[in-house]
């Protein structure tokens, strides 16, 4: 090797990483729906340490180019230390890879992966984002879904699940209170007749998931079954119905 390739190889490194800054910096310039310049960030770090390990690659048979086991060797270590440095995003990957392509879950479906329970929003790279009953984002790593179990409602159309929590009252027992949960919810104009609620037991509440027939209308379904609880009676299905103006008018008789 002689002096020049190394300043080749140096002059190299140096292009490449002023383009990897370019690049960079480009994303926060062009003109990029929001949507493609958070995909285009997420991606970049994969994209810089994929170039910069094919960059060491052509670097080392260019170093050891006269010595081909000695290239053969140091190439197999540039490869194994960038597996150990980047295992957990591979490890990531490759079990989101599998999972998509097995079709174990979609955006929009309702899972519960361990103690989180929520709706699927993004399928990432690395990780899938569950919108909980909080309105959180839980960002899960792909590994973790596929070292547990997963319980998961299809997504349906026309239906939009909305979760909540309830607390338990000590004089009513569970099965009872789970039955006034589902009756009151069903009673809802909006809840739909397809899919009825689900109620699980948790650690001193009641986790509910009921199906809106409107994507704004979950939470009052949510309201109704507070009220009935509380003591309120519920409005029927047809009492929800009524338009604001007729409500007013009968209110000022």
């Amino acid at each position: 090797m002689t002096s020049f390739d190394l300043m080749l190889l140096l002059a190299g490194a140096a292009a490449l990483a002023a383009v990897l800054l370019a690049v960079r910096a480009a994303l926060t310039i062009l003109p990029l729906a929001k949507s493609t310049r958070d995909a285009a960030r997420r991606a970049l770090p994969m994209v810089t340490g994929a170039a910069v390990v094919l960059y060491a690659l052509v670097a080392v048979s260019v170093l050891f180019s006269s010595q081909p086991v000695v290239a053969a060797i140091a190439s197999v270590l540039v490869l194994g230390g960038f597996v150990i440095v980047s295992w957990n995003a591979l490890h990531d990957v490759a079990n989101g890879i599998f999972l998509k392509a097995g079709d174990v879950c979609q955006v929009g479906d309702h899972v519960r992966i361990d103690d989180l329970h929520g709706r699927i929003i993004q399928m990432r790279l690395r990780v899938l984002v569950l919108e909980t009953s909080d309105g959180d984002e839980a960002l899960i790593p792909y590994s973790r879904i596929a070292d547990n179990h997963l319980l998961r409602t299809p997504a349906v159309e026309g239906v939009t699940p909305h979760v909540f929590r309830l607390p338990i009252d000590d004089d009513v027992s569970p099965a009872e209170l789970k039955s006034r949960v589902r009756r009151s919810a069903m009673l809802v104009h909006w809840s739909a007749i397809s899919r009825p609620p689900e109620v699980i037991l948790g650690d001193g509440h009641l986790e509910v998931t009921v199906y809106a027939i409107d994507p704004d209308r979950g939470p009052d379904i949510e309201a109704a079954v507070r009220r009935d609880l509380n003591g309120v009676a519920p409005r029927s299905r047809e009492r929800v119905t009524e338009p604001p103006s007729r409500r007013v008018a009968d209110e000022g008789r």
